[in-house]
């Protein structure tokens, strides 16, 4: 996002600027801070908190193993190489499977047995907040997919996996991302932890969706996805807003319950018609969501407290105990 800041003169006739607050207060900035400066071709100036890196390339040797070799692909990308050259008579192969699985790449030299893969992630829209945002705002859209199965009957199943693909890739691009950005330990930290509930959240979410075919359309599991959705949505803000309260807790432990005191009815419902591992599925899927919710939950709670610990740490009071 662009500003307008005011250029300043100081004693001797240096010119300044000042930092937006908020960039400081991510990558840890303050007075006394090294700041790295560069000028670019069209005259602007780029401004780091760290040195600018150098462009990193590995090296995947495929082999006749094309899964492990895509794992050798994706640990690559995850680690922050900005280009993977992959060698072998499976490299194609290989770099088509990465390039569906992965965000911002794309091959840029090919041979016949060697491919050179790039990413590509400049802008605003690819830091860690944004990624997970999106991850949050396509979870949301599954809840929306199963509801529609359980409501009308109807089967989205192409749509639901081309969503669960979609967190998929972008929970790999979060990782990519809280390795190259710079702040701290545990925010880092948090937001790994948080891609990782929203991928097995999204995970339970398709299962819900193709496990559930046989006992649709179902008012009732059709309630509960609707208050899962909620919950969810409840857990997910506290995370993402940083607002966490107890009640918060309440409404997804609510959830739980919920799926308890159902989950007889439905069992009984799902054997009279010849439908019990569906219904089981289901209902273990319930479990699951609202489990991983709490995970997000939780973790709000734990960088609300770390702020309050960074806050207290700067204080005058904190200072003059420590003396």
């Amino acid at each position: 996002m662009e500003s307008v800041r005011r250029v300043q003169k100081t004693g001797g006739g240096t010119l300044t600027l000042s930092l937006p607050k908020e960039w400081a207060q991510q990558y840890d900035v303050k007075a006394g801070s090294t700041a790295f400066v560069s000028t670019n071709s069209d005259g602007s100036l780029t401004v780091r908190a760290t040195p600018s890196r150098r462009s990193e390339t590995r090296v995947v040797d495929t082999g006749t193993d094309l899964e492990n070799s895509l794992r050798k692909v994706v640990a690559a990308y995850v680690a922050g190489a900005d280009a993977i050259r992959v060698k072998g008579a499976l490299a194609a192969a290989v770099c088509e499977q990465a390039r569906a699985r992965l965000s911002a790449l794309e091959i840029m030299e090919e041979t016949a047995d060697e491919v050179t893969l790039e990413v590509f992630e400049q802008g605003e829209g690819f830091g860690t907040d944004n990624l997970i945002r999106r991850m949050h705002v396509v979870c949301m859209a599954l809840f929306k997919l199963a509801q529609q199965l359980f409501e009308e009957g109807s089967n989205a199943q192409e749509e639901v996996e081309k969503r669960e693909s979609e967190v998929d890739r972008l929970y790999f691009f979060v990782l990519r991302r809280t390795n190259k950005e710079r702040g701290p330990v545990h925010e880092a930290l948090s937001k790994a932890l948080a891609a990782n509930a929203l991928e097995d959240l999204a995970d339970n979410l398709q299962l819900v969706c193709v496990e559930g075919r046989p006992i649709a359309p179902n008012p009732k599991v059709l309630a509960l996805l609707r208050e899962g959705e909620k919950a969810y949505a409840n857990c997910f803000e506290a995370l993402y807003l940083r607002k966490y309260s107890e009640k918060r807790f309440e409404v997804i432990e609510a959830f739980e319950k919920r799926v308890e005191n159902l989950s007889a009815e439905l069992m009984k419902a799902g054997k009279k018609g010849g439908n019990v591992v569906a219904m089981k599925g289901v209902l273990e899927r319930m479990y699951s969501l609202a489990e991983h919710s709490k995970d997000l939950l939780e973790l709000g709670s734990n960088l609300v407290e770390f702020e309050r610990e960074s806050a207290w740490e700067k204080t005058p009071l904190k200072q003059e105990n420590e003396r």
